[in-house]
């Protein structure tokens, strides 16, 4: 007998465990990838060699910015010092001007049919703008950006599984695969084609970030794609990196001194992400992107034709220059 005719109450379906498809990466050989990883140092020196004259400045800026400018200046005591801290002043000034209300964006929809979709593109927006807290980002672009002249935001998604789903199309479903991510980069930890004066016309930028040793090995999708030759790696295999991994200021704590008195595992190394943009065979915009580490002849993870094919960063100019 049907069971709803008896009264019985329609029991909820259980939801699906559905197992993560496997990623279909693209394996390249071990020729492959040294070459690629030779090329990428090389346009990495080149901007890194395009970037120097601006870290030095950038450097005596964040000085000045601190009031540490005569700190390490080999002057008699009875000389006057200045202290008037100018540029602080006019750093605090502007960005108050500025970064006072830090405006939300608002969807609407062109047509009647589209706006069941720009509600949820709304919500979903919404909530990456209070999860990822984007006005204090945006309050310290500003800030940043006005004492060095630029600043730099990154919007990626990290995997993040979770959720519930109950079958296509169902009411239920709650089945997340991703998290937005904005985070604000260290403008010394980004290295952008040199012959660019925009974004737009790089031909290829590379982002650094000094990691822990045991993080790179035991990052899944960097095991999964680099394999046998990254749990092999050890620490003494790699060559110190400090042109990149952003200590350009003047600080009390030293990351290359701080890496080499670590423990086993702690050491602190250097991950390269080169971002290429170009014209593939079929004429159209083609952005990819590969990871690896300083000293090393294979890449740790490769992503080809990301999509949208336009860099994922956004940045923001005191002044434009011709």
């Amino acid at each position: 007998e049907d069971p709803s005719i008896m009264g019985e109450p329609d029991l909820e379906p259980e939801p699906e465990v559905l197992e993560e498809e496997p990623n279909e990466m693209t394996k390249l050989s071990d020729e492959e990838q040294s070459r690629l990883v030779d090329k990428y140092l090389h346009r990495f020196q080149l901007a890194s060699a395009g970037m120097s004259e601006l870290h030095k400045e950038w450097r005596v800026l964040d000085l000045f910015d601190r009031g540490k400018q005569w700190d390490n200046v080999s002057i008699p005591v009875w000389i006057p010092k200045p202290v008037t801290n100018l540029i602080r002043y006019v750093r605090r000034t502007k960005r108050a001007n500025l970064a006072a209300s830090i405006p939300q964006a608002q969807f609407t929809p062109m047509t009647p049919l589209d706006a069941p979709l720009v509600t949820s593109i709304q919500k979903a927006y919404d909530h990456v703008w209070d999860e990822q807290k984007v006005p204090l980002t945006v309050r310290r672009v500003v800030d940043r950006g006005l004492l060095f002249g630029t600043s730099i935001v990154y919007v990626y998604a990290e995997e993040n599984i979770r959720g519930k789903y109950f079958g296509e199309n169902h009411e239920g479903n709650q089945l997340y695969r991703y998290d937005v991510k904005v985070k604000r980069l260290n403008n010394a930890n980004f290295f952008i084609d040199p012959t660019a004066y925009t974004l737009n016309e790089a031909r290829y930028c590379t982002v650094t970030t000094p990691m822990s040793f045991s993080d790179v090995k035991n990052t899944p999708m960097y095991r999964e794609y680099a394999g046998k030759r990254l749990t092999e790696m050890t620490f003494a295999d790699l060559q110190r990196d400090k042109s990149a991994n952003g200590d350009i200021y003047d600080r009390t704590n030293d990351k290359e001194a701080a890496a080499l008195a670590n423990e086993t595992g702690d050491e602190l190394c250097t991950m390269h992400a080169h971002w290429e943009r170009y014209r593939n065979e079929s004429g159209k915009w083609q952005v990819d992107c590969s990871y690896f580490l300083w000293n090393t002849d294979f890449l740790l993870y490769r992503i080809e034709d990301f999509q949208p094919s336009v860099y994922p960063f956004a940045v923001y100019c005191d002044e434009e220059e011709d």
